[in-house]
C-alpha cells in the first residue's frame, strides 16, 4: 500500500479509470478512515483482474507520499460507530480452496468486534462445484461450514442446508423441475437465485406479492436466530 498526497480522490480516481473498492467493479466507492494515524480516504483500482487489485490512501490534508508498511491497519470511520452493533458475518464464497485462510479471516472479524454479538453464517456452494473430497463442494460443506459449526456453536447458523430445506416454502414458491434438481444436487433452488445464476441469491425488485426473494429468505432466518439470541425483536 502507499499514501498518495493527490489533493482529490477525483483527480486521482482521473489516472486510473478502473478504480474500485469492494463488490462494485469498475465504480469508485472510497471509504474515510484512518491510517498510521493519518486521516483520509482508502480506495483501489484494478486493471481488469482480482490479483491486480492495488489499494492508496488519499490523507485529508496534503502532503509528502510515503510507502506504507504491511502491518499497519486501516480503520474505517464506520468501525467505531458500528461498534456496538450485532455483527453479521458470511464470508468465504471468493476463497472456498483455502479453508484455513477463510477460519482464520472469521476468527480475526470476530477477534476485532467489541462484545460477543456476532452470528456467523455458512457459505453457500455453487451449482457448478462438484462433489467429492477434491472438490469446492466439499471444501465449503466439510471444510468451512463444519469448522464453523464447530467454532461458533450457537453463534452459527447453517443458511445453506436452511435455504436448502426450507427457502421455497418460506418463499412461497412451488418447486420446479429445475428446483427439485438442485436440492438433489445439495444446493440453493433456481427460484432462490438470480436468474442464471449459479451462487448469488435473488432479491425482490421489485417485490412479487405472496412470494419472497432469496435474500428476504435470508433476512428472514437471521432475523429469527437473532430473536433466539436475545439481540432482536419479534417483527
Amino acid at each position: 500500500m502507499w499514501a498518495r498526497s493527490a489533493s482529490s480522490l477525483e483527480g486521482w480516481a482521473s489516472e486510473y479509470p478502473g478504480i474500485r473498492l469492494g463488490w462494485q467493479p469498475n465504480e469508485a466507492s472510497p471509504m474515510p478512515g484512518t491510517l498510521a494515524g493519518v486521516h483520509g480516504t482508502l480506495t483501489a483500482y484494478a486493471e481488469g483482474t482480482e490479483e491486480s487489485i492495488r489499494f492508496g490512501f488519499t490523507p485529508d490534508k496534503p502532503g509528502e507520499a510515503a510507502p506504507v508498511g504491511e502491518d499497519v491497519t486501516f480503520v474505517p470511520d464506520s468501525a467505531e460507530a458500528q461498534a456496538e452493533a450485532v455483527h453479521i458475518i458470511m464470508v468465504g464464497r471468493n476463497n472456498p480452496q483455502n479453508v484455513g485462510d477463510v477460519l482464520e479471516d472469521i476468527a480475526s472479524m470476530v477477534a476485532a468486534t467489541s462484545d460477543d454479538r456476532y452470528l456467523i453464517l455458512s457459505t453457500i456452494n455453487a451449482t457448478d462445484e462438484g462433489e467429492g473430497s477434491g472438490a469446492t463442494y466439499s471444501r465449503i460443506v466439510e471444510g468451512i461450514n463444519q469448522g464453523l459449526a464447530e467454532t461458533y456453536g450457537e453463534q452459527y447458523l447453517d443458511v445453506r442446508r436452511l435455504l436448502i430445506q426450507e427457502g421455497l416454502d418460506r418463499a412461497g414458491i412451488s418447486p420446479t423441475p429445475a428446483d427439485r434438481a438442485d436440492i438433489a444436487a445439495d444446493t440453493v433452488p433456481t427460484s432462490l437465485r438470480v436468474p442464471n445464476d449459479v451462487v448469488h441469491l435473488s432479491f425482490a425488485d421489485p417485490p412479487q406479492i405472496g412470494q419472497k426473494s432469496g435474500d428476504e429468505v435470508l433476512a428472514e432466518l437471521v432475523h429469527e436466530k437473532l430473536i433466539d439470541l436475545g439481540w432482536a425483536e419479534p417483527a
